[in-house]
């Protein structure tokens, strides 16, 4: 048993907004596994990965454990989420020098090295196969298609339970 409850504190603290279902408070009573994704698009994370970092943290320093995702494989695919311009795509040697800058922004934040796993997304589907050129959604379906893939997510089999954070501030429960 935990001594603080994180979504107590993330709560108190702004980070969530609303909770779709309690069982999320009661399941962090117990340690969990909570993950993040990050996009190596630059050698260091910009202001935009901070709440989301900061959420790990949090997570870490009440006991969880931290799953940082950063996104080499998706990284090299553009940006399938609908915006009105597709990201710079980067080639190979630029994606793998902004892993190791991006993972050394993380390790400067999630400080308890014991209690983290980071690992890149290109782990998972570098095996995969696509064409030479930028179909973004149905890049986006065939990445969806593999298994272990749920929405934007990659899932390592860790927990039993899974949280599912939206951008309209609601939390799903999977289990």
């Amino acid at each position: 048993m935990l001594q603080k409850n994180i979504i107590d504190i993330l709560s108190e603290r702004g980070f969530i907004d609303a909770i779709t279902d309690e069982a999320l408070r009661n399941a962090a009573n117990s340690p969990l596994k909570v993950y993040s994704g990050f996009d190596p698009t630059a050698d260091s994370l910009h202001l935009g990965s901070m709440v989301p970092l900061m959420g790990l943290a949090w997570f870490q320093r009440c006991g969880h454990t931290p799953v940082a995702i950063v996104g080499g494989a998706t990284g090299m695919i553009g940006d399938p989420s609908g915006k009105s311009a597709e990201r710079q795509l980067l080639d190979e040697p630029a994606i793998k020098k902004n892993i190791v800058g991006v993972t050394k922004n993380i390790l400067s934040v999630l400080t308890d090295k014991g209690n983290i796993y980071i690992t890149d997304n290109g782990n998972y589907i570098a095996d995969v196969a696509f064409e030479n050129e930028c179909f973004p959604e149905r890049d986006h379906a065939l990445i969806s298609a593999i298994p272990g893939v749920l929405e934007t997510g990659f899932f390592l089999n860790l927990a039993g339970r899974v949280f599912v954070g939206h951008p309209d501030g609601h939390v799903d429960l999977i289990q």
